[in-house]
Parts: C-alpha cells; sequence; structure tokens
C-alpha cells in the first residue's frame, strides 16, 4: 500500500486544524474557570458574611439569656422587697386595734388615778 503524496500536507493541516480547535477549547475552558473564580470569590464574600452574621446572633442569644437572668432576678428582688414592706405595713385593722388598746389604757390609767385621788 501506497501512501499518496499529498498525505504529509493533509496530515499537517489536519494537525493544525485540530491545534486550532484545540486552542479554541482551552480558551473556553479558562474563561470558565475565570468565571469560576469570580463565582468561588463571591461566594467565599458570602460564607465569611453568614459566619460574621452567625456569631452576632450567638453573641446576641447570650446577652439575651443574661438580660432575661438579670431581669427575673430583679423581679424576684422586687417581689421579696413588696412582701416584706407588706408585712411591715400596718392595715387599718392593725391601727385601730391600736388605737383602741391606747384609749383603754389611758381611761384605765385615768380611772386608777382618779380613784386613787378620791377614794
Amino acid at each position: 500500500m501506497t501512501v499518496p503524496e499529498d498525505f504529509e500536507i493533509r496530515a499537517r493541516e489536519t494537525t493544525a486544524v485540530q491545534l486550532t480547535r484545540m486552542e479554541g477549547k482551552l480558551d473556553l475552558v479558562a474563561s470558565q474557570l475565570s468565571d469560576v473564580r469570580v463565582v468561588v470569590a463571591r461566594h467565599d464574600t458570602d460564607i465569611n458574611h453568614l459566619k460574621a452574621m452567625t456569631q452576632q446572633l450567638g453573641s446576641d442569644a447570650i446577652n439575651r439569656e443574661l438580660t432575661v437572668a438579670a431581669t427575673a432576678k430583679a423581679l424576684a428582688s422586687s417581689e421579696e422587697s413588696r412582701r416584706v414592706a407588706a408585712d411591715r405595713r400596718w392595715t387599718p385593722a392593725m391601727r385601730l386595734g391600736a388605737i383602741v388598746s391606747l384609749l383603754a389604757t389611758a381611761l384605765s390609767a385615768l380611772a386608777t388615778a382618779y380613784i386613787a385621788a378620791h377614794g
């Protein structure tokens, strides 16, 4: 079998065409990789932003729990203070009883003094 004379010429042309196609494909792949790099960079920025937001939410949750605990403690202390103040406060019945006792004691002292004087 003999090789045609133009085989080498065609082979060189075919190789050049194939190299041009491959170069085009490589350029396309390079362009797509460049686009992917931009998207990855954007995602990296978004992820860092989400991490910062998550940390802030965690800090806010801890602060909220501390505020709730402090508020509960303050309410308990306030309730205890109110209860103690209510226990120390004289009710109207207690005031009336004290006045009646004072009047009875004064009348008793006056009666004793009168009896002792007029005998």
